[in-house]
């Protein structure tokens, strides 16, 4: 009895928490302050429509995947609005929208997020993954124009964008993102999503430490200066020949050191960010461990973790793995949230669409983490002839 009361505070715990967060989130949106910020001329939006703008940003939100025009109509019918709106009328009306607005939203669910959740950390580490990948676009010239393009198997021209995200692996919550042209620097984009960090804990106001885990399409020099310059603790897989100093131990025996790059003339005349130029640092220390896989290779870590105590050499492994989480991430927004269908064909509808699913897609962790302990909890009473989980896919 006293082991079920316990269970339901936890559960009423986590869904206060869940309804401080939304409620937030939907308050902002019908404040003036979001509106005067969102709407691309304060002239707009100053008269009340069929659909107002607080409804245009829940409608964009919610909309299902398919039909717009009868996914309008039925949010229509939700509203309890009689009255027609049309698919042209909603294209018309989206356009006087800032697509910073959705991605304003999600910046205020990091800030609420961590503020009023329990949520996971790794020895007091929040471990994050940044990684990209690529979108699928409506192929219209403008988007092409826009974002760019790729060549098919056929030699045919498509309209793809590059799309980037910092990820929090244990939470499963998406702390920036940014769509992007399809030629972009990954690493550009991921020392990006790095200063938003930074911007964001400011306004947070906490102390928390972050892990954040590469994979090795994105070490160089110029990163980990930034990164030990931002006091931003650093995971990453690196080919054997990364540095020369990291070629030599690779050669070696040795399955861990503490390695230490010199900061040559050549190398420092490689770094674009001015900001670490002006740096009077010579060298740079790394510990480097060596893991042997099951294929018989050797993967090669790199990391700012020089404590062996807190972090053992039979850690980084499991440790590493848990970027997989990203690429997961991925997966759930092409194939359950449907990122490439989009609902519209501008460049501010695509980019509008992208932030908006991305909000969504966080929203659905939060609430996925909120059945999921319910259900654990009722799988430990025993009383259910299998364990269940929650499905993800509803």
């Amino acid at each position: 009895m006293e082991l079920r009361r316990e269970r339901r505070k936890k559960e009423k715990k986590l869904e206060k928490e869940l309804r401080k967060t939304l409620k937030k989130i939907n308050e902002e949106i019908y404040s003036e302050g979001f509106l005067n910020r969102s709407r691309i001329s304060e002239q707009y939006f100053t008269r009340k429509g069929k659909l107002g703008f607080a409804e245009l940003i829940l409608f964009q939100i919610t909309a299902q995947k398919g039909s717009l025009q009868s996914t309008l109509k039925g949010f229509l019918n939700d509203l309890k609005i009689k009255t027609g709106y049309t698919k042209q009328a909603y294209s018309e009306a989206r356009k006087k929208i800032k697509p910073s607005a959705f991605k304003y939203l999600n910046e205020l669910f990091f800030l609420e997020y961590y503020k009023n959740h329990t949520f996971k950390e790794h020895k007091g580490y929040r471990v994050m993954a940044i990684d990209g990948s690529t979108l699928r676009l409506p192929n219209t010239n403008e988007l092409k124009k826009t974002f760019g393009e790729i060549t098919n198997q056929t030699d045919t021209t498509l309209a793809a964008a590059r799309i980037s995200a910092l990820y929090d692996v244990e939470n499963e919550i998406i702390v920036d993102s940014v769509i992007d042209k399809y030629k972009s620097s990954e690493r550009d984009l991921a020392i990006n999503h790095l200063k938003k960090l930074k911007e964001l804990k400011e306004k947070s106001g906490n102390n928390l430490r972050e892990l954040v885990l590469f994979d090795r399409g994105y070490p160089s020099l110029e990163m980990m200066l930034y990164l030990e310059k931002n006091n931003i603790n650093y995971l990453m897989r690196v080919s054997g020949s990364f540095l020369k100093e990291v070629k030599e131990f690779k050669k070696s025996n040795k399955n861990e050191e503490i390695l230490e790059i010199k900061l040559t003339k050549q190398r420092l005349n490689r770094i674009k960010l001015d900001e670490l130029k002006e740096n009077k640092i010579t060298n740079v220390k790394v510990r480097v461990i060596k893991i042997k896989l099951d294929s018989g290779e050797d993967e090669i870590l790199i990391t700012s973790l020089m404590d062996k105590e807190e972090f053992s050499y039979n850690e980084f492994k499991t440790l590493y793995f848990k970027r997989w989480g990203v690429e997961i991430n991925y997966d759930i927004l092409k194939n359950i949230i449907e990122i490439e269908n989009f609902t519209g064909t501008k460049p501010t509808a695509i980019k509008q669409d992208f932030y908006a699913t991305i909000l969504v897609r966080n929203i659905k962790s939060l609430i996925e983490s909120v059945a999921q302990v319910k259900v654990e909890e009722k799988n430990k009473m025993g009383t259910n002839k299998y364990n269940y989980k929650v499905n993800k896919n509803l």
